[in-house]
């Protein structure tokens, strides 16, 4: 399924990658980004995700979706009719 983004405000879009406006999270804390996508048709889709900031003394960038490091993840999903 390919993805188009809604009117999700915070976002800019070029191509393939989503970009979200700067933030800023304390340690210890929780921020949540609402991202509103639209499917062309059923299928399935995956996200990845990739924080970028100061540096994260506990992770290694741009190392992969899969390894369980708290500045990547991946997200497999499925559009359904």
């Amino acid at each position: 399924a390919t993805l188009t983004p809604g009117n999700s405000s915070g976002w800019a879009g070029s191509g393939n990658v989503l970009t979200s406006v700067g933030f800023s999270v304390a340690p210890g804390q929780t921020l949540t980004r609402t991202l509103v996508l639209t499917a062309n048709a059923t299928g399935s889709f995956q996200f990845k995700a990739t924080l970028v900031g100061p540096a994260d003394a506990d992770s290694t960038p741009n190392n992969g979706y899969d390894n369980g490091e708290d500045d990547e993840a991946r997200l497999d999903g499925r559009a359904l009719p």
